[in-house]
């Protein structure tokens, strides 16, 4: 029950730091197995210039990207550099409040 609380805080803090008009996109990851496969997926994600801010949760294997503002990335962009990192991409959804 603690965990699933700390996986629920972990999503609501990230959206509560989200402006109206920023694009969140969630990402499923597999294949993650310790705090340094976040950190590494977190580098290579942060370094895509359309990426504002990168969450990963190791507990619930998603991946959450705010976009700058008026920013848009291809989702298979997004997938090719989760398989470059060494990680298997899943489903990419848009959160955005409102969409």
């Amino acid at each position: 029950m603690r965990q699933l609380f700390i996986v629920a805080v972990f999503f609501f803090l990230s959206a509560a730091v989200v402006g109206a008009d920023e694009t969140v996109l969630e990402i499923d990851i597999n294949g993650m197995t310790c705090p340094f496969c976040v950190y590494s997926l977190e580098r290579e994600l942060g370094r895509l210039s359309e990426v504002k801010q990168v969450l990963i949760s190791l507990r619930s294997s998603k991946a959450r990207l705010t976009l700058k503002e008026g920013a848009h990335i291809d989702a298979d962009t997004l997938r090719e550099v989760v398989l470059e990192a060494g990680f298997t991409p899943g489903e990419v959804r848009d959160v955005s409040e409102g969409s």
